[in-house]
C-alpha cells in the first residue's frame, strides 16, 4: 500500500510539475507575442510629377511628338487634376500650330476640349468629387501667352499649354459633369461644335418658345437643331435639296460622332 501511495504521489508530482512548465512556457509565449511589434506598412506612394503629352516642338514643323514635363506645385484651392480620356483637335489647333495666330511659346500642346475623370481636387472646389466623369473646355488662355484668366491648362511659363496630354490641371469653373449616357469619344467630339452652338444661343438671349434659323444641313447644323430643340426653341432650317436628302436618309443624332 505504501508501495502504491509513494508511485501515485510521486505520478502527481510528476503531472503537476509538467503543468506548471507548460503554464510557464506559454507565459513565456505570450509575452514573447506581445513584445513582437506589427510590421509597419508602407506609405503610399505619391503619384508620378511627369505628365506626358503630344507637342510641337520645333518652329519650322507642323506635326506632333511626344512630350514630357513635370508638375511640381501643389494642386491650387479651385482647380482640378483631370485624366484625359478623349482629347479634341479642330481646325483652330491647326491654325495654331501653323502660326496663323502669331507666336506662340513652344514647345505647343494642341487641345482646346477633352473629358476625362477627377482625379484631385482643391479644397475649394464644389460640386465636383474624385471619380466624376467631366467635360472640359479651354478658351482664351490657350490663344494668348498674355491672357491670364485661369482657362489655361496650367500654369507653367515655358509652354503653351493644351489638352492633349494623359493628365491636366484647370480651374474647376471651366470643367462641368457629363451625363452618363453620351459616351466619351461623342461628348468630346460634341464640346466643339456644341460649346459654338450653345454660346450663340445664350448671347443672342433667345428664350423658350423663341425661333431661330440655321442655315446648312452638316453635322454642327444637325446638333444645333438638336440643343435648340432640347431647350424650347423652334427652329427653321435653310438647307439644298441634295442636303436636305442626304439629312433625310441618315439625320444626325447626339449619340453620332463629330
Amino acid at each position: 500500500a505504501r508501495v502504491a501511495m509513494g508511485s501515485n504521489l510521486r505520478r502527481v508530482a510528476l503531472l503537476a510539475g509538467l503543468l506548471t512548465l507548460s503554464a510557464s512556457a506559454l507565459a513565456e509565449k505570450g509575452s514573447r507575442r506581445r513584445a513582437v511589434r506589427p510590421t509597419p506598412r508602407r506609405a503610399k506612394r505619391a503619384p508620378s510629377p511627369t505628365v506626358n503629352a503630344l507637342a510641337k516642338t520645333e518652329p519650322s514643323v507642323l506635326g506632333l511628338s511626344e512630350y514630357e514635363y513635370e508638375e511640381l506645385d501643389p494642386l491650387a484651392a479651385d482647380w482640378l487634376e483631370i485624366e484625359v480620356h478623349a482629347c479634341v483637335l479642330n481646325a483652330g489647333d491647326v491654325q495654331q500650330l501653323r502660326g496663323d495666330w502669331g507666336i506662340c511659346l513652344l514647345p505647343l500642346i494642341p487641345g482646346r476640349e477633352a473629358v476625362g475623370v477627377v482625379t484631385q481636387v482643391g479644397k475649394a472646389v464644389k460640386g465636383l468629387t474624385p471619380g466624376d466623369r467631366v467635360g472640359v473646355i479651354l478658351g482664351t488662355g490657350m490663344d494668348s501667352e498674355d491672357v491670364e484668366n485661369g482657362s489655361d491648362r496650367n500654369r507653367l511659363d515655358f509652354a503653351t499649354s493644351g489638352a492633349a496630354a494623359h493628365r491636366i490641371r484647370v480651374a474647376s469653373r471651366w470643367a462641368f459633369q457629363l451625363p452618363n449616357g453620351i459616351p466619351t469619344q461623342h461628348a468630346a467630339g460634341a464640346l466643339n461644335a456644341g460649346g459654338t452652338i450653345w454660346h450663340q444661343l445664350k448671347k443672342a438671349r433667345i428664350s423658350k418658345g423663341g425661333k431661330v434659323g440655321i442655315i446648312g444641313g452638316g453635322t454642327a447644323a444637325g446638333l444645333a437643331e438638336q440643343i435648340a430643340a432640347a431647350v424650347g426653341i423652334e427652329t427653321h432650317k435653310v438647307v439644298g435639296d441634295a442636303t436636305a436628302a442626304a439629312a433625310a436618309v441618315a439625320p444626325a443624332t447626339l449619340a453620332d460622332p463629330i
